[in-house]
């Protein structure tokens, strides 16, 4: 019963993280989600499960970026971690 608890939350976890990919479209049409897209240099960067993919700029027709009620990279104020 244990192993059938653990494999459903894990399950469930790993849909809600794709659930908040950003996504990439392409001139060509295709469309691809990763959980971060960024940029180096000439080329867009997608990050996902394991693997990253790279597309020229050039290629790229737009990003949307999911909404999150944190930011990324969330740091608390001072007075909440106790630094000064």
């Amino acid at each position: 019963m244990k192993t059938v608890w653990a494999v459903a939350v894990a399950t469930l976890l790993a849909l809600a993280a794709e659930a908040r990919a950003d996504t990439l479209y392409l001139k060509d049409g295709r469309t691809v989600w990763g959980s971060e897209i960024g940029d180096e240099g000439d080329q867009v960067v997608v990050r996902r499960s394991g693997e990253t993919l790279r597309f020229p700029k050039g290629e790229v027709v737009r990003i949307e970026r999911s909404r999150v009620s944190i930011p990324r990279y969330y740091e608390p104020p001072a007075e909440v971690t106790g630094a000064a």
